[in-house]
């Protein structure tokens, strides 16, 4: 395995790490209310639990609407919910500001 190869695959893993518990704030939240899935789902007009499902389990993470439905069903902020997420996407653009402004001086 290359060091280049290693590198990239431990990157995948902490990021595939952080998701997790952004969904995993979702589902402590949630259950903290003591809500099933089902329930939440229909607090916040959903046909079905799948979509909080694939929220919890990392498959998606949830449009701004239902971030603030959240908020108010859960009584938690979106940052709170979504804490790690939004860490990382902050992350992310200071690296690509370093970046252009790297591009740019040279």
């Amino acid at each position: 395995m290359t060091n280049a190869f290693r590198v990239a695959l431990e990157r995948m893993t902490k990021r595939i790490k952080k998701h997790c518990r952004i969904m995993n704030r979702i589902a402590r939240h949630r259950r903290h209310k003591k809500y099933s899935q089902r329930q939440l789902a229909k607090l916040l007009g959903l046909k079905s639990a799948s979509r909080i499902t694939s929220w919890e389990t990392g498959e998606s993470i949830p449009s701004t609407e239902k971030l603030f439905q959240l908020e108010q069903a859960l009584n938690a902020m979106p940052d709170e919910l979504l804490y790690e997420y939004s860490k990382r996407m902050k992350q992310e653009v200071v690296e690509r500001q370093l970046a252009l402004e790297h591009e740019q001086s040279s």
